[in-house]
C-alpha cells in the first residue's frame, strides 16, 4: 500500500479540524463551537481567514478537551439528593390572573405536616441541606413556622421561602431565626400599577413593607419577576427598586402558559433579547445582580470541557407536591405524567420517571451550543412539548444571550496579529460538575452567590498563611547569602513550585512586583537583590497573609539598612499598580488560580514598562487535563485544577501582546488521576523599542522560524532585536557595528599557540563524527520526501554511490539510498560512542546515541545500534566481552536489510537483540544451548513488537528491544543490564504513522 503522503496528512488534519468544530457567524462575528464536547473559542478576523484557509500551523493554537469526544454515563448508583422543594399547599391569600397553579384563598390542598416530617428526614439523609418551600403561598399553612423550625433543627440546613411577599412581617414577627439560614425570594410583577393589575390593588406597596422589614432585622431577600408583554418596560425600573429595597439580587421568570396563563403573555424572542441586553448592561452600571446571567455564565465559562447535560430536576431535586406525591421540579406537580411513584424520596429517585430523565442526554440533540445549554430547561421543555429536554421554547433566546455575553467578554481582549480572543476556560465560573458532567437548574429559583471555587481558594490558603499545610508547600531552597538578612523564624517553607525571583536576574535599582506574594519570603529576598534604589511591592488578596509579610517587612528593613518593600491587598485582575510601573513582575505557582487569564495577563501587561519582563514559575500540562480535574475547587487551591497546557499558555502570552516567550526550566511536579503535570519557568517581555543587531544562522537545519515571523537562513546575515539574539547565540554568529563575531572564542587568524602535546582523540572525532554525506534526520535522506513501500521490488542506483539495486523501497521523488550510504556515517558514529561510554543504562546510551545529528530517525542503522548497545552495556557492567565484540555486533547488525520488519517478517531491532545475545553467549549453528538460547530471546522480543498492530518507528521498537534484553539479561547472561532511563518519545512530528496513544513511549 503506498504511505500517505505528506500532502495527505495535512488534508486530514484540515478535515478533521472542519469536521471537529463548527463556525457561527453571529453579528459578524466568528464563534467556533466543538461537535463532539463542551468547547469554543472566537478568534480575531485575520485567525479566521487562516483557520477557514486550512492553515495548520495555526490549527495547531487550538485545544480541544479532554475527554474530546463526550460519551454520557448512565450509571445505577445509591440515591442522593441537593436539594427538596416543598409545595406545601395550593391555597393562596391572593387570586393573580397568571397564577401557574391557579391558586386562591378557596383552595383547600395542603401538605399533612406528618407526612413533610417523615420525607424531611429521608432527605436530609440522603445528603440535602437546601430546603425550598412554595405553594400558592406557603405561609398561610397553619403549621408553616412549625415547618421551618423543624427544617433548621437540622445541622447545616437552609431553607429559602418562595413567597408573595404580604404576609412576611405578620408571621415572622413573632419568630426568631438565624438569618444567615433563611433566605426569601419574593414575587413581584412590575411596578405599582403593573404588579396591583394583577395581584390586587395596594398589594406593591405591601410588599415594599414587607422588604423593608425582612432588610431590617438582617434576612436576605430577593426579587424575581415574571417577564410577559405588558410589563416588559418596567424593567429598568425594577431594577432599581431591587437596589433601593436591599435585595440580594433579581430573578427572571420565563412565562409559562399554564394555570391562568394565556398565549397572549409570551414575548417575542427578538423583543426579550433587546430588553434583556438592556436591562443588563443596566443592573451592572447599578451594581445589581440578575442571577439568570450569573448563571448563564457558570456554562458557558465553565473550564473547558465541562458538560451540561440535561436538568437537575430528578435527578438530584425533587419536589414533594400538595397531594403527596413526587415531581421532578415544582413547575410540574400536579402534572400526572411525571409522577415519581414511591413511598420515599429514595424510590422516587428510582421511578421510570427518574430513570427517563437520567437517560436523556445532549448528544442526542442537534442544536450548536447543546452542550453547553444543557438541552434547555426541563418544566419548559415538557410544558411546551411533553418531553424531558430539547424543546425548551426559550432556548433561542438562552443561546442568543450566551453568544452576546462571549462576544462582550472577548471584544476587550483582540490581539494585534492572527490570535484568539477568547476560548471556553479563560474565565472561570464553577458549576459544581461532577466528573465534568453538571446540570442546569429549574428556573423557579436561581442561587448566587461568591463562586465556590475561589471561596475554597481563599479558605485554603488562610488556613496555610496560619498553619504549614503540607499539600501545597515546598521548600526554599536559597543560597544563604539571599537569606542572610531576612530573620530565621521567617524562613519559613514557602508555596511554590519554582524560583522565579533567581531566573529573574534582578539588577539594582529595579522596581519589582510579585504576585500573589503570600508570607513574603520571595519579595525579601528581592529586597536585597534591587537594593536601596530599588522597590519591591507584594500583591496578595488575603489580609491574614499580608499581615504576616508586613511584619516581616519591618524585621527585613531593619537588618538591611534601608526600607525598599510594600504590601498591597487586590486581585491580580485588577492591580492596585500605576500604568507602566514596574520593571519585573514575578509570581510563583499562583497564576493558575486566577479565575479570569485574559484579564490577569492585561493587568500585568499594563502594570509593566516598555521592555519589562515577567518571569513565572507555575504548573503546566502537556494536554488539556479532564474537566473532572478542573472542576476540583480543592484541586484549584493546588494550582492543578486552573492549570494550562503549554500550547495554551504561550499562547494566551502572545495575545496579550508579549514577546520572547521562553521556557527557562520544566520538572516534573506532579500526577493526578493519571495525568502527569509540570512545574514550568517562564519569561516575556513587553516590547519596547529595541535595538536590532546582525546575525548568522549557523546552520542546524536550513533555517530557523522566529516568533515574529522572521526567518533566519543558513549562513545569510539578518537583523533581529538584540534580546533573541542573546536567547538564541549558542546557535547564531552575533555581529557587531564593524562586523566581527562577538560570540566565538579565538583569533581569526591561525597564529594560535600549538597545543601540549598528549594523546588525542581528535583524529578518531574527526573520522566518526564528520558529516561526510549531508542527509536529513527523517523520511527522504535527500529530499525530505516522505518514502513510498512497495510489495515487490525494482531495480534502482544509489542516489550517493550509484550502485545497482534490487529494492522495494525509494522515496515519492524516486530517490534510493542504499543500506551502506544509509548507514556510512552513523555506524562510525554508533562504534565511537560506545567504545568511549561508560555508560550502563542502555536506554541511556540508546538516548545519547540517537542525540548525534549523524544519526536519522528511522533507518538500518537501528539493526546495528542495538547489539553495539548490548555489547557495550554488558562491557560496563563487569562482563568479559568475547574479542571483536562490537565490530562483529556492527557487522552483523548492518548485514539486515532496511525494512525487514515488512519484508522479512523480522523486526531489526528484534534481530539486532539475538545477534547480541548470540556474541555474548559465543553461539554458532552447532552451539545447541547457546544457539537456542539467543534465539529465545529474539522470540521474546519479536513476539512483544509483533502486539504493536503499527507502521514501523524505531524508536519504539529499539526500546522495546532493550527493555526486554534487560529482563532476560540476568537469566542468559548472568550479569544484569539495565534499561531504566525514563524514555518520552520527541519524534511524533517526523513520524507521519505515528501509533500515538498506544504507544509505550507516546
Amino acid at each position: 500500500m503506498k504511505p500517505v503522503s505528506y500532502t495527505e496528512t495535512i488534508r486530514e488534519e484540515i478535515n478533521d479540524f472542519r469536521s471537529s468544530w463548527q463556525k457561527i457567524t453571529y453579528k459578524n462575528r466568528a464563534i467556533y463551537v466543538y461537535e463532539h464536547g463542551a468547547d469554543w473559542f472566537i478568534p480575531n478576523a485575520e485567525a479566521d481567514f487562516l483557520l477557514q484557509q486550512g492553515d495548520v500551523h495555526f490549527q495547531k493554537r487550538i485545544a480541544v478537551p479532554n475527554p474530546r469526544v463526550y460519551r454520557p454515563k448512565y450509571e445505577t448508583k445509591a440515591p442522593s439528593l441537593a436539594e427538596f422543594w416543598i409545595h406545601l399547599t395550593n391555597r393562596c391569600n391572593l387570586t393573580c390572573k397568571h397564577c401557574l397553579f391557579s391558586s386562591s384563598p378557596e383552595e383547600n390542598d395542603m401538605l399533612a405536616f406528618e407526612t413533610i416530617q417523615k420525607h424531611l428526614q429521608e432527605a436530609y439523609a440522603l445528603g440535602c441541606r437546601l430546603f425550598i418551600v412554595t405553594g400558592g403561598e406557603p405561609l398561610v399553612h397553619p403549621r408553616f413556622l412549625e415547618l421551618i423550625e423543624t427544617i433548621l433543627n437540622y445541622e447545616a440546613t437552609n431553607v429559602v421561602v418562595l413567597t408573595n411577599g404580604v404576609l412576611v412581617q405578620k408571621v415572622f414577627s413573632a419568630a426568631s431565626y438565624d438569618s444567615k439560614r433563611l433566605l426569601f425570594q419574593i414575587s413581584v410583577d412590575g411596578l405599582e400599577a403593573e404588579h396591583d393589575a394583577l395581584r390586587g390593588k395596594g398589594t406593591f406597596a405591601k410588599v415594599l413593607r414587607n422588604a423593608a422589614w425582612l432588610r431590617d432585622n438582617a434576612y436576605a431577600f430577593s426579587f424575581s419577576f415574571c417577564v410577559h408583554p405588558q410589563n416588559l418596560h418596567t424593567l429598568l425600573g425594577l431594577i432599581d427598586t431591587t437596589k433601593n429595597a436591599g435585595a440580594t439580587h433579581l430573578h427572571l421568570l420565563w412565562y409559562f402558559v399554564r394555570g391562568r396563563g394565556s398565549d397572549a403573555r409570551i414575548v417575542p424572542t427578538d423583543v426579550l433579547l433587546e430588553a434583556l441586553l438592556k436591562a443588563y448592561m443596566y443592573a451592572c452600571e447599578h451594581g445589581v445582580t440578575i442571577d439568570n446571567f450569573e448563571a448563564l455564565k457558570t456554562q458557558i465559562f465553565a473550564p473547558k470541557g465541562t458538560v451540561h447535560d440535561g436538568s437537575s430536576s430528578g435527578r438530584s431535586s425533587v419536589a414533594l407536591g400538595y397531594d403527596g406525591r413526587f415531581y421532578p421540579s415544582a413547575a410540574t406537580v400536579g402534572e400526572c405524567e411525571l409522577v415519581m411513584r414511591g413511598d420515599t424520596i429514595a424510590e422516587a429517585l428510582k421511578s421510570e420517571t427518574a430513570e427517563r430523565i437520567a437517560r436523556s442526554s445532549v448528544v442526542d440533540l442537534k442544536t450548536p451550543l447543546r452542550f453547553l445549554l444543557g438541552g434547555g430547561d426541563l418544566d419548559h421543555s415538557f410544558n411546551h412539548a411533553r418531553t424531558l429536554m430539547g424543546d425548551d421554547p426559550y432556548e433561542p433566546l438562552m443561546r442568543a444571550l450566551a453568544m452576546e455575553m462571549m462576544l462582550a467578554e472577548a471584544a476587550s481582549y483582540e490581539p494585534k496579529k492572527a490570535g484568539l480572543c477568547l476560548e471556553m476556560g479563560d474565565i472561570l465560573y464553577t458549576c459544581g460538575a461532577h466528573e465534568g458532567v453538571a446540570h442546569t437548574h429549574a428556573n423557579c429559583m436561581i442561587a448566587t452567590g461568591e463562586s465556590e471555587s475561589l471561596r475554597i481558594v481563599k479558605a485554603f490558603y488562610h488556613d496555610a498563611a496560619l498553619e504549614d499545610k503540607a499539600d501545597i508547600l515546598n521548600p526554599v531552597c536559597y543560597d544563604e547569602a539571599l537569606l542572610s538578612h531576612i530573620p530565621e523564624a521567617l524562613r519559613f517553607r514557602g508555596y511554590g513550585c519554582g524560583s522565579p525571583i533567581l531566573e529573574a536576574d534582578l539588577k539594582e535599582g529595579e522596581t519589582m512586583l510579585d504576585l500573589g506574594s503570600g508570607r513574603g519570603v520571595e519579595c525579601f529576598i528581592a529586597s536585597k537583590l534591587v537594593g536601596k534604589n530599588g522597590r519591591v511591592i507584594g500583591v496578595d488578596m488575603l489580609p491574614s497573609m499580608l499581615r504576616i509579610a508586613q511584619e516581616g517587612a519591618k524585621a527585613v528593613a531593619q537588618n538591611l539598612g534601608y526600607d525598599n518593600l510594600s504590601f498591597y491587598q487586590g486581585y491580580l485582575e485588577a492591580l492596585p499598580l500605576d500604568d507602566a510601573s514596574v520593571d519585573v513582575v514575578t509570581s510563583n505557582c499562583v497564576l493558575n488560580l486566577s479565575t479570569h487569564k485574559r484579564k490577569l495577563f492585561a493587568q500585568i501587561f499594563r502594570v509593566l514598562k516598555e521592555g519589562g519582563r515577567l518571569v513565572v514559575s507555575d504548573v503546566v500540562c502537556d494536554e488539556e487535563a479532564s474537566a473532572g480535574i478542573k472542576n476540583d475547587a480543592k484541586l484549584g487551591g493546588e494550582c492543578i485544577a486552573g492549570a494550562l497546557s503549554q500550547t495554551h499558555l504561550t499562547g494566551l502570552l502572545a495575545e496579550s501582546g508579549f514577546t520572547n516567550v521562553r521556557l527557562v526550566k520544566r520538572f516534573f511536579y506532579r500526577e493526578v488521576q493519571g495525568h502527569p503535570f509540570y512545574s514550568l519557568s517562564f519569561e516575556a517581555y513587553k516590547p519596547s523599542h529595541e535595538t536590532y543587531v546582525d546575525v548568522m544562522y549557523k546552520g542546524e537545519g536550513e533555517r530557523l522560524v522566529l516568533e515574529e515571523g522572521i526567518v533566519l537562513y543558513k549562513g545569510v546575515k539578518t537583523k533581529v532585536r538584540a534580546r533573541t539574539a542573546k536567547a538564541l547565540q549558542s546557535v547564531l554568529f552575533c555581529f557587531d557595528a564593524e562586523g566581527n563575531i562577538v560570540n566565538q572564542e579565538g583569533a581569526a587568524c591561525n597564529c594560535a599557540l600549538p597545543p601540549e602535546s598528549k594523546p588525542s582523540l581528535r583524529s578518531l572525532a574527526a573520522e566518526s563524527f564528520g558529516l561526510i554525506t549531508p542527509k536529513a534526520a527523517h523520511d527522504c535522506m535527500v529530499c525530505k520526501a516522505p518514502l513510498h513501500y512497495e510489495t515487490t521490488v525494482q531495480e534502482v542506483v544509489c542516489h550517493y554511490c550509484h550502485s545497482v539495486h534490487l529494492s522495494s523501497v525509494t522515496c515519492e521523488n524516486g530517490h534510493y539510498v542504499c543500506d551502506a550510504c544509509h548507514a556510512k556515517d552513523a555506524l562510525a558514529v554508533i562504534e565511537h560512542l560506545c567504545r568511549s561510554s561508560q555508560e550502563r543504562d542502555m536506554l541511556k546510551l540508546f538516548k545519547q546515541i540517537r542525540a548525534h545529528p549523524s544519526i536519522p530517525k528511522h533507518g538500518p542503522e537501528h539493526h546495528a545500534m542495538v547489539p553495539a548497545i548490548i555489547v557495550t552495556a554488558y562491557r560496563n557492567s563487569g562482563g568479559k566481552l568475547p574479542e571483536n565484540a562490537l565490530k562483529t555486533a556492527l557487522s552483523r547488525g548492518s548485514s539486515v536489510i532496511g525494512g525487514a520488519c515488512g519484508f522479512l517478517g523480522m523486526c531489526g531491532a528484534a534481530a539486532g537483540v539475538g545477534i547480541g545475545f548470540a556474541i555474548l553467549l559465543e553461539a554458532s549453528p552447532v552451539a545447541k544451548t547457546a544457539r537456542s538460547q539467543a534465539q529465545k530471546v529474539t522470540h521474546a522480543v519479536l513476539g512483544k513488537i509483533a502486539e504493536y498492530e503499527a507502521a514501523r518507528c524505531c524508536n519504539r521498537e529499539v526500546w522495546t528491544a532493550l527493555t526486554i534484553a534487560s529482563s532476560l539479561s540476568e537469566d542468559f547472561l548472568h550479569v544484569r543490564l539495565w534499561a531504566e532511563e525514563q524514555t518520552k518519545c520527541d519524534q511524533k512530528k517526523f513520524n507521519a504513522y505515528c501509533y500515538g496513544k498506544k504507544c509505550p513511549i507516546f
